[in-house]
This record gives C-alpha cells, sequence and structure tokens, in this order.
C-alpha cells in the first residue's frame, strides 16, 4: 500500500503521483501521465480528460473547464465532485491504495474557496485528507527528490491561471515556508487576449462554444507570434462552414502588453521585499512564453524541475514524510491573517494566525471576559469570513471564557471547542456548502453515474451475447462432436443466422439480459444433451469405481479413495451445464477426480500387499516362537527328567550305605 497520493487539479491539466519509489505518476485509463482538466456532460456517459475530443456542437455546449476558478458557482462544483469522482476511478483503475491524499490547491485560494472545495471533497470518492499550496507543493518536491538543494531558494511558478512565487528554506529535512507572492496573471490572460483578437475582428459569437473552438488553436498561434509577424488558422465554425482567419503580432502584443507590465511590476515587487538572490527553481508552462521569458531575464534560475508533474510529486511526497514522522517535514503557511473580533464592539481585530508564520497542528488559545453571550466575526484580512456564536449563561460579573481554534489540514479555519466555568455552547457559521446541498451533490453524482453503469453494462452484455453467437458453434463442434448430431449442429447454425440476419435493439440493461435469456433458452436442447451425456460418464464411472473398492484391509488410501469418490459423487449430483457452461466446459476438474482415483487405487494395492505381507510376517513370527517354546518346554522336560533321575540314584546309593553288614 502507498503511504500517500498527490494530484494537482490544474486550469488546464491534472497530475496524480503516489509516493511509491519516492513518487511515481499514476497514468490515467489511457496510459497519459497528463489529464485535460476538462468534463463533458454528455448523457448519459460522460466524458473526462483525454476522452474529450469531439468537435461536435452539442458536446462543445456541455463542455466544462476552469471549474476550480469559479468554486462559488454551483455548476462548478458539480463539475468539481464529477472530476474528483473520475479521478478516483483512475486511481482505482491503476491499482493504486493509499492512506492519505494531499490536493494541491492555487496559493490565492482564501477561506470560502477552501471551505467549498473542502465540502466538495467530503461528498467525494476520493479520500483527499489535506490541503498544500502548489508553491509548497513544488518546493518539496525540489528539497526532497534531490536532497541537496540549497538551505534558502526561491519557487517561481508561472501557471495557466496566475504566477506565483516563494521563498523557502530547507533545513535539519525541513521545508519551510517564508513569505509568497501571487498575482492573478497568467497564460490564460494571454489565451484570451487571442480569442479576443479573434473574436472581435471577424464578428464571432462571443459564446463557450466559438471560445471551446479557439482553445484547440491558441497555442498554436502564440507559439507563432513568437516569432512570426503574423499567424494565419483554418476555423470552423458552428455550421461547419471553414473560415480563414489571421492574427497580427503588432495587435497581439497590444492586447497582452498591460498583462506584461503588470507581471514586470509584480517581479520587481517581488525582488524588493524578498531582497532574495540565491538558488531559484523556474516551473510553469507558462515559462516557455517569450515575453515572460524576457521579463525573468535579469534573473538567475534553473528548470531542473519537471514543470507539468512537479507540484503532484511535490504533494505526495509531502503527505508521505508528513504522516511517517520521522527526520523530513513539510510546513505550511496560510498567506493571509485571521483576525478575531468582537461583533458590534468598536474594538481592534485580534491577529491569532499570521499569514507568513508555520501552521501548527496544536490549537492557540484566546481568552476573552464576557458576562453575557457574544458573537466573534473571525476575519480574513479585512474580510469577514465567518461568526463565532457563543451562548452562555449570564453572569453576575465577567467570567473567563477560553476559545480553542486552530488551522485545520484543509488550511482553513476551525473552532476547536469554546469554555467557560458556566454552561457554554458555540456554533461558528462560515463558508462551505450547506449539509442540504451536499446531499444535492450526492443525488446528482449518483444519478449520472447510475446511467453510465447501466449503459456500459448495457454495452458488455450485447458485446458478449454478440462474441458467444459468433462462436458458439465451432467451440461445441470442437468439443462435442461425439455428443452432438449433424442435425443438431444444423439447427444450431439456423439459429446463429437468424440472428446476425436481424438487427439486436435494445435500450436498457434489462431489455439486454431479456434477450440473452430468449436467445440461449432456443439452444438448451444442446447443453441439455452434452449435458446429459457427460454426466453418465461420470455415473458410469462412479459404479466402476465402487465395485473396484473391495479391500480385505481398511488402509489410509482405502479410506481417501472413498473420500474422494464421496466428492466426486456430490459433484455429479450438482452436475448441470447450461449453454454458456457447455461452451466454456473444461473437464479438468473431472479429469482430477479420475487422476487422484488412479493414484489412490496405486497405493491402496501396494498397501493390501503390505499388509498380507506383514501379517505373513507375522504368523511366520509366532510359529517360530511357538517352535522356541516347544523346544524350551521339551528341553526344560529332560532337564526334569535328569535331575529326578539324578535324585533317585542319590536317593539308591544312600539306602546302601545305610544297610547293616549281615555277614
Amino acid at each position: 500500500m502507498s503511504i500517500g497520493i498527490g494530484i494537482e487539479i490544474g486550469s488546464t491539466k491534472t497530475v496524480i503521483a503516489s509516493t511509491n519509489e519516492r513518487g511515481i505518476i499514476v497514468n490515467d485509463e489511457l496510459g497519459n501521465r497528463e489529464i485535460p482538466t476538462v468534463v463533458e456532460r454528455t448523457f448519459p456517459i460522460r466524458r473526462f480528460g483525454k476522452s474529450v475530443n469531439s468537435d461536435n456542437v452539442n458536446d462543445l455546449k456541455v463542455r466544462k473547464r476552469f471549474f476550480l476558478n469559479n468554486l462559488t458557482s454551483p455548476e462548478s462544483q458539480e463539475n468539481v465532485l464529477m472530476f474528483l469522482n473520475y479521478l478516483d476511478r483512475v486511481v482505482n483503475r491503476a491499482k493504486v491504495s493509499f492512506k492519505s491524499g494531499a490536493l494541491a490547491i492555487p496559493e490565492y485560494f482564501g477561506e470560502e474557496e477552501k471551505l467549498i472545495l473542502k465540502s466538495i471533497v467530503e461528498v467525494s470518492d476520493l479520500k483527499i485528507t489535506n490541503f498544500i499550496t502548489h508553491l509548497t507543493s513544488i518546493a518539496a518536491c525540489a528539497a526532497l527528490r534531490t536532497g541537496n538543494i540549497s538551505p534558502q531558494y526561491m519557487i517561481v511558478d508561472c501557471g495557466y491561471s496566475k504566477t506565483s512565487v516563494g521563498t523557502f528554506s530547507f533545513e535539519d529535512g525541513k521545508v519551510v515556508p517564508l513569505k509568497r507572492w501571487t498575482i492573478r496573471i497568467g497564460s490564460s490572460c494571454f489565451d484570451s487576449a487571442v480569442s479576443d483578437i479573434i473574436i472581435r475582428k471577424y464578428n464571432l459569437p462571443d459564446n463557450e462554444i466559438t471560445r471551446e473552438k479557439l482553445y484547440k488553436e491558441v497555442k498554436t498561434i502564440k507559439k507563432g507570434l513568437n516569432v512570426l509577424s503574423n499567424v494565419t488558422i483554418k476555423l470552423v465554425d458552428e455550421n461547419y462552414n471553414t473560415q480563414t482567419i489571421e492574427v497580427l503580432q503588432d495587435e497581439y502584443l497590444k492586447m497582452i502588453e498591460p498583462y506584461l507590465e503588470e507581471l514586470r511590476n509584480f517581479f520587481l515587487k517581488v525582488k524588493e521585499e524578498s531582497e532574495f538572490d540565491g538558488y531559484t527553481e523556474v516551473v510553469g508552462n507558462n515559462s516557455y512564453n517569450v515575453h515572460i521569458q524576457q521579463i525573468l531575464k535579469g534573473l538567475s534560475y534553473n528548470t531542473t524541475l519537471n514543470s507539468s508533474e512537479s507540484a503532484a510529486l511535490g504533494a505526495c511526497l509531502a503527505v508521505g514524510v508528513n504522516r511517517m514522522g520521522g527526520k523530513y517535514h513539510v510546513h505550511e503557511i496560510l498567506g493571509y491573517n485571521i483576525f478575531l473580533k468582537i461583533q458590534g464592539e468598536n474594538s481592534k481585530p485580534k491577529l491569532v494566525f499570521d499569514a507568513n508564520s508555520i501552521i501548527a497542528p496544536e490549537p492557540t488559545k484566546v481568552k476573552y471576559n464576557r458576562k453575557e453571550s457574544f458573537n466573534i466575526e473571525v476575519y480574513q484580512n479585512d474580510k469577514v469570513i465567518g461568526c463565532i456564536e457563543v451562548s452562555k449563561s449570564v453572569t453576575d460579573s465577567p467570567e473567563r471564557v477560553n476559545l480553542s481554534v486552530r488551522i485545520n489540514p484543509f488550511m482553513t479555519f476551525e473552532v476547536v471547542k469554546v469554555e467557560c466555568e458556566s454552561e457554554c455552547s458555540y456554533v461558528y457559521k462560515s463558508y462551505g456548502i450547506s449539509e442540504e446541498d451536499k446531499d444535492a451533490l450526492r443525488d446528482l453524482e449518483k444519478r449520472l453515474r447510475d446511467a453510465e453503469l447501466e449503459k456500459e453494462l448495457k454495452g458488455e452484455m450485447i458485446n458478449y451475447i454478440e462474441s458467444f453467437m459468433e462462436s458458439f458453434v465451432d467451440k461445441l463442434k470442437k468439443s462435442f462432436s461425439q455428443i452432438l448430431s449433424s442435425e443438431d449442429f444444423e439447427i444450431a447454425v439456423k439459429i446463429q443466422d437468424e440472428f446476425f440476419d436481424n438487427e439486436l435493439k435494445v435500450d436498457t440493461l434489462d431489455e439486454a439480459k431479456a434477450c440473452k435469456q430468449n436467445l440461449f433458452k432456443k439452444l438448451e436442447f444442446l447443453s441439455k444433451k452434452v449435458s446429459d451425456s457427460l454426466k453418465g460418464d461420470i455415473e458410469n464411472f462412479i459404479k466402476e469405481t465402487e465395485n473396484k473398492i473391495n479391500y480385505k484391509h481398511k488402509t489410509y488410501s482405502v479410506l481417501s479413495l472413498k473420500t474422494v469418490l464421496n466428492d466426486l459423487k456430490a459433484y455429479c449430483k450438482n452436475f448441470e451445464l447450461d449453454i454458456e457452461s457447455a461452451v466454456k466446459y473444461n473437464s479438468e476438474k473431472y479429469e482430477e477426480y479420475k487422476r487422484q482415483i488412479a493414484s489412490l487405487f496405486f497405493k491402496a494395492e501396494l498397501e493390501q500387499e503390505a499388509e498380507e505381507a506383514k501379517i505373513q510376517e507375522e504368523a511366520k513370527r509366532k510359529e517360530e516362537a511357538k517352535r522356541k517354546d516347544e523346544e524350551k518346554a521339551k528341553e526344560s522336560k529332560e532337564e526334569d527328567e535328569m535331575e529326578k533321575d539324578s535324585l533317585e540314584n542319590d536317593k539308591n546309593c544312600n539306602t546302601q550305605e545305610g544297610e547293616p553288614n549281615k555277614s
């Protein structure tokens, strides 16, 4: 199991990385390392990523991009949920199991965006356990994959929707963000400039379809305008009419100059405020833009990281080392200040979390002295983002109210608890999606996913039926030509021809199942004949085996033989083939029973011979013992008789010695 995964959902592409092997990319179902961040809400089958490639106008109408840029929109929330669940299927299809998932998010996300995204993540199937900013992810990749980066370094991310810069330190295995700057100008501004020129110049309808058609061409146009005075393309409109489009370099430069000026000022500001002149890594596809390169010209920088994959790789490495809790750790900063202020009072807001302070897991304690219930406004810089409504018993004098707050793993403000001597409670009201709206998102995703699965399963069923009908006759001939007659095969071929002569029309999965059932019922006569014949063979074999099991001695193999035979009887009792199982029939299981029985018969014969030899040996031993006993008894008898004779002789001698001499 992988410790974790890291995911970067960019404006135009998404990358998933796993902590396995110090960070590897998880490919999509087509084998691509990058997944276009796009949803096509076609029905009943939605399309995602690389599968979105149609120029059909109806498909263009439901094609959705850049949904992370407008999270307050209910439609964007739906699209994000759909895309997250699609990514979950990508991860599951790649058989990547993991404990934790980090989602890399833009630095400009505030409390509102993060809370909405957190709500969507909670509804989704994808296991996301924390957020991490793009810059910190990239910084983690730079430090942890090599381990020998400078103690102080800068990351510049020239992305699609923004340009971000951050300074970091890497000492004692700790990646620590120091400060970061972000401007909402990126490649998208240059793309929009090209699209705006074309739409205005050629009086095209300014709608999603036109911009989607231009989306594919803009990159080519921008690349050409880097070196050419003009670029010409062919554009197919909504009515499939081809139109020649020309974009001049001068008009393009005029359109993008305000963005370039803002970027110049942005980098000057970063240089002045950071006072940094050390190791710098530049990533992001917009860094290949010649105009951006001109702005970066005065900056000594490196491009050793993969522009597309470094954020996802860094996110997965960060979640991995942080979860293990060893030497290495990736810290994060909030990027904006969090203040607390008593509602309705003209008091100075209290700073509780500094923009550039390391986010700590431990809660921060804030103390108030209050007689009664009160509300605390929560500010992100100067914007109200929530309200803590504290309810407490009224007391005669002010009592201490202890408020515990923290920044949670999703980088959002959270109230941990509110305590005081008297009874009290609290409610924190902020952004995010209501439970009712969450349920609506779940219901929508379920309806759409059920429709997709219905369509997919129906298609699989139709493919299976057609494949089966195409091959079943040949397979039956190959396996059962000795069982089925030529007349049987003639009927089967007729049914086969009738099937392919008529188009298979089914609208639902249930209709496909019914079609299969009716079709296979016509073929039951084949499977019954095959099944009866094979079962008869098994029954005959069982009878023959039973007749052969007539052994005098109940040895281990004889008992095992009876056990295997009983198993075979159970197999025979339940043996019944339908047309599908007849076509797929493999006699290996039956043959294995026969092999086992043959082997046990052989062993049983040897065991019987051994038992007989043992009996004969025992009889011989007993006979020899009997013979020895008889000889021993005979010898004992002879010894007894000899002893008796000796005693008799001794007695006679003694008698003679005791008689008087009569002379």
